[in-house]
């Protein structure tokens, strides 16, 4: 199998706004949808997602695309 490309970035914090605050200003992220546990953000095409958990167990992962568009995700 070939990764032709990347469809996300997926990871959990535990300062949400803090976390949002240092992807729009290291990364120029544009936030995209913010809720209470979870912010969307493009960036540069490529989508991320942060989740706000306060405990373990964490869910951080990267989705790649295979060469017939599936998705598979690789957990960190």
């Amino acid at each position: 199998m070939q990764i032709k490309g990347l469809n996300h970035f997926l990871f959990s914090v535990t300062d949400l706004d803090k976390s949002i605050t240092f992807y729009q200003h290291i990364f120029g992220a544009k936030l995209l949808v913010k809720d209470r546990k979870t912010a969307y953000f493009d960036l540069k095409g490529l989508w991320l997602a942060l989740n706000g958990e306060d405990d373990m167990p964490r869910h951080t992962h990267i989705a790649c695309l295979e060469h017939w568009g599936k998705e598979l995700c690789a957990n960190l």
